[in-house]
């Protein structure tokens, strides 16, 4: 009797041993299965990490691209005004261009551009004058007569002289060559066309004297624009 007794008290031991053996490696499994799956879990949210950070860049690059092609657009677009026409910046020009004149030899009456010159705005009255001078000296008569700017009175006439009658007599040789002479001097020194301060009239001395000196070109009186 006791011996079985015993026998199945043994038996009974061994079962639940079994039992704590096999709740053991079955709860020993799940925590494997655990440890395995939070090993691989950050791989696969990493892995959606990566993702979203390369979408959230692409976007961030786009929005770049559209923000850098805006600007450009709004930098290339002209500017307009109220009228919506577009605003021109007209750029100053440093220089004017001023004309020797001359008259037609067949007819003494009209008056003719024979040279432009390019003359600095920055330059004096006086100067602007000197310069018209010496682009009929040295372009338009072309030889050594002398023509000097003496004053510019406070009405605004400038009084230029003929130095040495005896040179000049050549170029006022006959009504023809008289009247074509006196008008490029006349004209070019007087810029009808010019908008700017000017001077308002010119008297012309010949050797210092306002007497008749030229048959054909008198320059007793004051010619005005």
């Amino acid at each position: 009797m006791k011996l079985k007794v015993s026998l199945l008290a043994l038996m009974m031991s061994l079962t639940l041993v079994g039992c704590a053996n096999q709740s053991t490696t079955t709860e020993t499994k799940k925590d494997n299965n655990q440890v395995q799956e939070n090993i691989d879990s950050p791989k696969d949210n990493a892995t959606d990490d990566n993702n979203k950070t390369d979408d959230t860049q692409k976007e961030d690059e786009n929005k770049d691209k559209e923000q850098t092609e805006n600007t450009q657009d709004k930098k290339e677009e002209p500017k307009k005004n109220l009228n919506g026409q577009e605003d021109k910046k007209e750029e100053k020009s440093e220089t004017t261009d001023f004309k020797i004149y001359t008259a037609k030899e067949e007819d003494t009456d009209k008056i003719v551009e024979f040279e432009t010159i390019k003359i600095k705005n920055s330059a004096s009255k006086e100067e602007k004058i000197n310069q018209l001078i010496s682009a009929l000296k040295d372009d338009y008569f072309k030889d050594d007569v002398q023509m000097v700017l003496q004053s510019i009175d406070n009405n605004g006439i400038a009084t230029v002289n003929l130095v040495d009658q005896q040179k000049w007599a050549k170029h006022f040789a006959g009504s023809t060559g008289g009247a074509i002479s006196q008008a490029a001097i006349i004209e070019t020194l007087l810029q009808r066309d010019y908008q700017g301060d000017w001077i308002k009239g010119v008297k012309v001395l010949v050797d210092g004297s306002d007497e008749e000196v030229f048959d054909h070109a008198p320059f007793i009186d004051v010619f005005y624009r």
